[in-house]
């Protein structure tokens, strides 16, 4: 495929998630209230506030997109982490499905995961990517769709530090590459 073809197509894909990720946090602004509200009472704290009171001074963090890995090829899941911000922290994530052609929120919470994001957001670049290993239950994150199998832009989560100390693989390293990521799913 030649350069500007490639260039053209990856230019495309950014422009429609770019589109994605506007319709997702307008959809969620529009939603905020009705799925906050959804938090049971006296159980604002499990879900990262001090009170109900709280909820009125919410804003919508920018999409995190899932992805996770499939025969060895980093896969979509039509799934993305919204952060729920609150005073410039993140509280708590509203997980956002595309179903067919139409976005919904289809869970709340995950207030841990937000503010451990949250620090890592702040240390580094913008997290655009969780990359969820179902089957080992461990979470990465990274900032841009991996490109090149041994560029090392895969930051492990806490999850993922602790199955990578129990393995003593990589405990060492902060921050995978494709290629490291594919001997851990081996284990």
């Amino acid at each position: 495929m030649n350069r500007f073809l490639y260039f053209v197509i990856l230019l495309a894909f950014q422009i429609n998630a770019q589109e994605s990720d506007e319709i997702i946090k307008n959809m969620v602004k529009n939603q905020i209230g009705i799925n906050l509200s959804k938090i049971p009472v006296n159980k604002e704290n499990s879900f990262g506030f001090n009170s109900r009171n709280d909820f009125k001074n919410c804003k919508v963090g920018d999409p995190i997109r899932v992805i996770t890995l499939s025969n060895n090829i980093l896969v979509e899941i039509n799934e993305w982490r919204v952060p729920i911000v609150l005073d410039g922290r993140n509280k708590l994530f509203f997980t956002v499905q595309k179903n067919n052609s139409d976005f919904e929120v289809v869970d709340i919470g995950g207030a841990d995961l937000a503010k451990e994001i949250q620090e890592i957001k702040t240390n580094t670049i913008p997290v655009k990517y969780l990359i969820r290993l179902f089957n080992l239950h461990i979470d990465f994150v990274s900032h841009k769709l991996l490109s090149n199998i041994d560029e090392e832009m895969i930051i492990p989560l806490q999850s993922a530090k602790k199955f990578l100390d129990s393995n003593l693989v990589y405990s060492e390293k902060e921050v995978l590459s494709f290629r490291n990521l594919l001997e851990i799913i081996k284990l």
